[in-house]
């Protein structure tokens, strides 16, 4: 389950990562944060925390909308989100 009894979000496993994208994916992001993340392509941002942030948007997703909007808002993503932002800065 998504949710533990006490309303906490259960960030998603690896196995459910894994039903998605590929181990090597999966270890290169985790490598990408512990270096302190960076611009991924001219796009999307990563930080060092943004892996963490995207176990429990993807452990959220199995919650009803309202309480995932809720889970949305009080994240630590940048402005904008990590993905698809128009307009961002040039890479660094």
């Amino acid at each position: 389950a998504a949710e533990e009894s006490d309303g906490r979000i259960i960030a998603a496993t690896d196995e459910q990562i894994l039903a998605v994208h590929t181990p090597d994916h999966l270890a290169w992001l985790e490598a990408f944060a512990r270096n302190g993340g960076g611009w991924i392509d001219h796009d999307t941002v990563m930080r060092s925390d943004s892996l963490d942030v995207a176990r429990l948007a993807a452990g959220a997703a199995r919650l009803d909308a309202a309480t995932a909007a809720t889970i949305v808002q009080a994240s630590s993503m940048p402005s904008g989100g990590s993905h698809g932002r128009s307009g961002s800065p040039e890479r660094r």
